[in-house]
């Protein structure tokens, strides 16, 4: 499983990915093809080396060093397919060989740099000097490609005998005949394409030269586009305030975990956001809470980084112990298929069912938001019984949302606060609401759901004959 390829399935994860700052087009076409790491000691060592990048990013003038470097990853482009030219034996027109010139000009810039740096060791390049001294034979280390004329001896003669008959030609022009002018322009002819028949020799010879340097060529390109998302990688960890996480075989632990996109979004509008502890077995964790306590939100961002942490970055936590799995699976918003003529509780049911198949294959994180809530109560709440007693002995991290009481399944049960009443000053608005809820979790060894629609109804000053209404429908 790739990258590119989970990429839509959760706005929060594209948004992690769409702010890293990659500063060339081959970092980027690296990232997309990452891999879905199920490995622990792979994903270490990937971890392992963000981190030596974020601990010499804290020193400002390394610091500089790195964003030197990062300028001249800038200028890296992705010439896969002229390496390829070069292993088929094509001939390399002035662009192409410009382009794997400039890869071994900047390859070595940001070697020297690396070395200035005292990052040698973490920024090793593949060594391109020779085919450096292959492309600019005059040592000029200048970023621009010319068939140079000390590539071929008969270059120089031939290219100031072809100047001095244009420029006599164009002098005394006015003066010839126009078979004397046909005369010197079928010599400057011949000239111009013994001239280009060398520059054809040299460019077989330059193609066979650098043939030999395909690996190297191959392996300081990736080499360059892996430096320039770790290094990315390790900006958004300092700037986010991300960590390394650590793994295991049985839970998965975060202490102040955070979803990225949303803290970014209310920060923004000078609002709280409120960070998260969780810890959950294998196994299936009923989530209950009042509406807008947060839990769709939990269940994202629980989401986010787990995927985060497989694809080798740092997670949106102060902390973390994660247990690794085979995917992610989400069951959240509006199933429906229109396309298709399913309702959303069709579309939604199918997703389950086909959940619960890979249950028996893989072990997954598990994500399912109000199950059956677009169906009848009774119906929906012995749907919910069903999928949480079927997960509850599968070894993948199922978390539920649920708004159904009395489910009666022997699972473990988190609660969100809720409404933080000693808090509450003024007057409630739906523009500060989100201000007076305590997104914490707590154990909850009930078997009841808090009741708190009403109550939020009145808090936003929704009609009264509605509320009483509703009240003594409750209470009857």
């Amino acid at each position: 499983m790739l990258l590119k390829d989970v990429l839509a399935i959760e706005n929060g994860f594209k948004y992690c990915i769409d702010e890293l700052n990659i500063q060339s087009g081959v970092g980027r076409n690296y990232l997309m093809n990452l891999r879905w790491q199920t490995r622990p000691q792979d994903l270490e060592l990937e971890w392992n080396f963000v981190e030596e990048i974020l601990q010499q990013m804290l020193n400002s003038e390394t610091q500089k060093l790195i964003s030197k470097i990062q300028h001249k990853l800038g200028g890296i482009h992705n010439i896969k397919q002229t390496i390829l030219n070069i292993e088929n034996g094509d001939l390399l027109d002035d662009v192409q060989l410009f382009e794997v010139k400039n890869l071994a000009l900047l390859s070595i810039e940001i070697s020297a740099l690396s070395e200035e740096a005292g990052l040698k060791h973490l920024f090793l390049v593949p060594d391109l000097s020779e085919v450096l001294s292959i492309l600019d034979p005059d040592r000029n280390n200048i970023a621009h490609f010319y068939i140079y004329e000390s590539y071929d001896p008969r270059l120089g003669e031939v290219r100031n005998n072809l100047k001095q008959l244009s420029n006599k030609l164009n002098d005394i022009r006015t003066t010839l005949s126009e078979s004397e002018i046909s005369d010197y322009e079928a010599q400057i002819t011949e000239i111009y394409n013994l001239n280009q028949s060398i520059e054809e020799e040299v460019r077989k010879t330059l193609a066979d030269k650098l043939s030999r340097h395909t690996l190297m060529l191959k392996a300081a390109l990736e080499r360059l586009a892996y430096i320039d998302l770790s290094i990315a990688k390790a900006e958004q960890a300092i700037k986010w305030q991300m960590s390394k996480p650590d793994t295991n075989h049985t839970h998965t632990a975060y202490t102040e975990l955070f979803n990225p996109r949303l803290k970014h979004a209310l920060t923004e509008r000078k609002q709280r956001y409120q960070n998260i502890d969780i810890d959950i077995k294998e196994g299936v964790c009923l989530i209950t809470g009042a509406n807008m306590a947060g839990k769709t939100v939990l269940l994202k961002t629980m989401g986010i980084a787990q995927m985060l942490a497989q694809f080798g970055f740092f997670v949106p936590a102060k902390s973390a112990n994660i247990s690794l799995v085979d995917k992610v699976v989400f069951c959240i918003g509006d199933e429906q298929n229109e396309m298709n003529g399913l309702s959303s509780f069709a579309s939604e049911i199918l997703k389950i069912n086909e959940v619960i198949q890979d249950s028996r294959r893989f072990k997954m994180m598990i994500l399912i938001d109000e199950p059956a809530r677009t169906t009848n109560p009774t119906e929906g709440k012995a749907i919910v019984q069903a999928i949480a007693s079927t997960m509850n002995d599968k070894d993948s991290y199922t978390l539920i949302t649920t708004h159904y009481s009395r489910l009666g399944i022997d699972c473990r049960k988190l609660r969100v606060k809720g409404f933080a009443d000693s808090e509450i000053t003024g007057t409630i608005t739906p523009q500060n609401i989100n201000q007076y809820m305590d997104y914490t979790l707590q154990e909850d060894t009930s078997d009841n759901v808090p009741h708190e629609a009403l109550r939020i109804a009145e808090i936003l000053n929704c009609d009264p004959q509605l509320i009483a209404t509703a009240k003594n429908f409750l209470e009857n």
